[in-house]
């Protein structure tokens, strides 16, 4: 089955607005709430790695990027807010090369890690259902849209 264009140029899109995210990270921290103890800033190895990727990944280079991401998707000592956030940006760019099984498996990985920001956390629950639609796994599909629509504020 042949997916829409549409859903390419939606995941570059994501891809390009996750790592936008990434290299703000400074907001992250100043937007977790008080009362949290989770600390949204990469560490300085995977951060230095996520700031290359980002910069293949605006070239195009998607064979180059997964070069640098692939190796810390192996690794298993990985800071929770890094394996959240480096299987997220994995996903989004597998996405994008319409490599969808992967880019699903990768995706939940990162959800399962449940360590992003809550507005990230419900861009990737959304972004994963409309994968799982894609590769007609509606059940998985309709789950994921209603956890996001309970979390969100204004699902419309």
């Amino acid at each position: 089955m042949r997916h829409p264009l549409a859903f390419n140029r939606i995941a570059s899109i994501l891809l390009a607005v996750a790592l936008a995210s990434f290299l703000s990270f400074g907001a992250f921290a100043a937007e977790k709430k008080k009362s949290s103890k989770k600390n949204f800033i990469p560490s300085e190895s995977v951060g230095k790695r996520l700031l290359r990727v980002s910069e293949l990944a605006e070239e195009e280079k998607f064979a180059e990027a997964e070069s640098y991401l692939e190796p810390l998707t192996q690794k298993k000592r990985l800071k929770k807010y890094d394996r959240a956030l480096v299987f997220q940006t994995y996903g989004l760019m597998l996405a994008a090369q319409e490599k969808y099984e992967p880019a699903t498996e990768a995706l939940e990985t990162s959800l399962a890690v449940d360590y992003l920001p809550d507005s990230s956390m419900q861009a990737l629950r959304y972004n994963l259902a409309q994968l799982h639609m894609a590769r007609e796994n509606f059940p998985r599909s309709i789950e994921l849209l209603n956890i996001w629509m309970d979390n969100e504020e204004d699902p419309n």
